[in-house]
């Protein structure tokens, strides 16, 4: 299996000026974020690409959300509804949280539990707590005033089919 540790902010949404429709932005506690579906279309040819699996490693997994305009539903729908996937089918799972908070060892802890995993990449904005942890091959960086680029999306893919980057 390929997985692919997914932050969200600075990746599916950015300080970009991207026009959003009403239902790209979800409630998340008392702050209202959106996914950038020009973004999201980018994770979309990630999948694509590489029929990886999406572990969340965002700190998004510690929050309880709903879309505003269907509220019976979580963020994890709302993505997987944009990514046009069933979310069970997509989505295997978040990593756990570490006492201090140092998501590289929450990757590893996840890693160690998960011997099926053949290839993983992990992508962020922020990426401080996760390279003294994982291997600097396998992490793609991105700049949250653009989120994940195409250039950014390639690499993700080189990594996941095991190209190298």
């Amino acid at each position: 299996m390929k997985v692919l540790f997914l932050d969200i902010d600075g990746v599916l949404n950015c300080m970009c000026p991207t026009p959003m429709q009403d239902n790209d932005w979800i409630d998340l506690d008392e702050w209202r974020y959106g996914f950038n579906p020009d973004l999201v279309a980018r994770l979309r040819y990630v999948i694509g690409n590489t029929d990886c699996k999406i572990v969340f490693s965002s700190s998004w997994r510690h929050h309880k959300t709903y879309a505003p305009y269907q509220p019976d539903r979580n963020w994890r729908d709302v993505l997987a509804q944009k990514l046009r996937r069933e979310r069970d089918g997509i989505f295997v799972g978040e990593t756990p949280s570490d006492p201090k908070g140092i998501r590289g060892l929450e990757i590893n802890q996840w890693l160690s539990e998960h011997p099926e995993v053949e290839s993983f990449c992990v992508v962020d904005d922020e990426v401080v707590d996760i390279l003294p942890y994982v291997d600097n091959s396998r992490v793609v960086k991105t700049d949250m005033t653009v989120g994940l680029t195409k250039d950014r999306a390639d690499c993700i893919i080189d990594v996941l089919n095991g190209k190298g980057r």
